[in-house]
């Protein structure tokens, strides 16, 4: 590329390679004397200037700069590989940052987020993404909490490997994500109170409509665990249970503990039963399909295929069952009301189970769960109720007492509707 195409920057330039429509961030390194390039992963050239101003600024020797001097790239840059990055679900942080940068460029700046440019971006998010208030205010509320981590000195280490500290704004401006404020601007209602709990009459039509073994697993795990919906399609018996104390650690091990803490609770009987059944192995939330086999005496086997999500299952017979109460977090509030209002269940019981609070002290709540009457009283509630939900299903909630009688539901792949 001649010289006076370049466009180069704190020692950075643009070029590219004749066999590639991207552009490339190159440099001289003064260690091996050669010039070294990376890909911006852009074929638009204005943009790729863009995301080259971004990396030089982004300097960890910067000292803290004014609002209306520092890219918003940068700061959610800074916020995405220092902290949501690596966190469970990295993405749920990326999005609202992408959608920002969409609607106000990838040039701009911190100061450009005024409360007339937030009530521009939250109409932006209606017409264009049909979003909710409930949504909105969650993207809002991490571009604020990107803000507030750029604010902050931190230490890190940079591409380079040596450890820097980094403190990027001296002041922000101040990000509207409560939903009354959203409401009002794009004149929708305000999110609603979570869903009543749904009967037990109600509970069992929908459970006797379930037509895929994923579901019908997970509606199993989730009344006897009590689990939020991501805990549960993680279930694994082989990492999870422990068998000789009949303990099922809800958080898979190598997994960083959240402010959503995943507890160890005892295995129910109903449970219990089922565990001994389903595949030791694998997770346990996974449709079911016939294997075949050579001989043609030979009893059928199944291969099952894990699933990350049941809400499209949830859906689909909720409409055959013509019951519009039940979702997937509406099977942990259910259980957890009753809990709490039954004399016979501690109300700190209800809290450990739940994963609201954690057992003993900081000493001893490790070793806690090795008792013997390590959340009985809940153990033995959510027993007594799988038994008074049984007499509304007419399908069984209890695990045939030989595993060869069970036979799993075979998914069955219907079309998508248009």
């Amino acid at each position: 590329m001649p010289e006076a195409e370049r466009f180069c920057l704190g020692g950075y330039w643009l070029d590219r390679e004749p066999k590639s429509p991207h552009w490339l961030r190159c440099w001289y390194d003064p260690r091996t004397r050669k010039v070294r390039r990376k890909s911006l992963a852009t074929r638009d050239l204005e943009e790729a200037k863009v995301r080259l101003a971004a990396f030089v600024l982004d300097d960890p020797a910067k000292p803290a700069d004014d609002p209306d001097a520092v890219l918003l790239l940068v700061c959610l840059k800074h916020y995405w590989q220092t902290w949501s990055d690596l966190r469970p679900r990295p993405e749920n942080a990326r999005r609202p940052g992408e959608l920002l940068l969409d609607f106000l460029g990838d040039d701009a700046v911190v100061g450009d987020l005024t409360k007339a440019r937030q009530e521009a971006f939250m109409r932006w998010l209606v017409q264009k993404h049909e979003h909710a208030v409930a949504t909105i205010s969650r993207h809002l509320s991490v571009i604020n909490a990107a803000l507030r981590r750029a604010m902050e000195t931190h230490e890190f280490q940079d591409d380079a490997g040596r450890l820097v500290k980094r403190r990027l704004l001296t002041d922000r401006p101040k990000i509207h994500y409560q939903t009354k404020t959203i409401a009002q601007v794009v004149g929708l209602p305000e999110p609603e109170p979570r869903e009543g709990r749904p009967s037990l009459a109600q509970l069992g039509r929908f459970i006797d409509q379930i037509k895929s073994e994923a579901l019908f697993r997970y509606t199993l795990l989730a009344l006897n665990t009590w689990a939020r919906p991501e805990a549960v399609c993680d279930l694994d018996p082989a990492r999870q249970f422990d068998a000789e104390m009949n303990r099922l650690n809800l958080n898979p091990p190598g997994r960083l503990q959240t402010k959503k803490y995943r507890p160890i609770i005892p295995v129910t009987d109903c449970l219990a039963g089922w565990l001994a059944v389903w595949p030791p192995e694998g997770r346990l939330v996974a449709n079911a399909r016939t294997l075949k086999q050579a001989a043609p005496e030979a009893a059928p086997g199944f291969a099952y295929r894990p699933v990350d999500s049941v809400r499209r299952g949830f859906e689909e017979t909720r409409q055959r069952a013509k019951v519009q109460a039940i979702t997937r977090y509406s099977l942990r509030h259910l259980l957890a009301s009753r809990a709490s209002n039954d004399p016979s269940v501690p109300d700190k019981e209800v809290d450990i189970w739940l994963g609201h609070v954690r057992p003993g002290s900081r000493s001893g709540r490790w070793y806690r769960h090795y008792e013997p009457d390590y959340l009985l009283r809940a153990k033995q509630f959510t027993d007594a109720f799988m038994v008074e939900l049984q007499k509304h299903c007419k399908r069984s909630l209890f695990a045939p007492a030989d595993p060869a009688d069970y036979r799993p539901l075979i998914y069955q792949k219907g079309k998508r509707k248009p």
